[in-house]
């Protein structure tokens, strides 16, 4: 699997405290895949079960022979998309703590 990974945008209030977290936060394309794989599949965005924080990561993924664009909010969710097609993750794995920047109260695993 080819990894592309940009550095994270934060899109929230100026000064604020999570602005500093996000301009430190990053994921190495080795890291992505993990967290990919560690992450369930939705059928619709699990929008409501997870933190929505202003400050995500994205980039492109070589997925079974196809480019997808991904976005990582550093909530635990993600949206990968070739064309039409959207697929959404979101880690509830304790696993994932390394990778996202607020876990989900509904975490699974120690």
């Amino acid at each position: 699997m080819g990894i592309r990974v940009s550095a994270a945008t934060y899109t929230g209030k100026e000064g604020d405290m999570l602005e500093s977290e996000c301009s430190a936060w990053s994921l190495t394309p080795s890291q992505v895949q993990e967290l990919f794989a560690l992450s369930e599949s939705y059928q619709e965005s699990p929008y409501s079960q997870f933190y929505q924080l202003p400050c995500s990561i994205s980039g492109e993924a070589s997925l079974e022979g196809r480019l997808w664009q991904f976005v990582i909010n550093g909530g635990g969710t993600a949206t990968l998309s070739n064309g039409d097609e959207v697929r959404y993750l979101g880690c509830r794995d304790k696993r994932c703590e390394p990778y996202i920047l607020l876990l989900t109260d509904d975490m699974e695993g120690s």
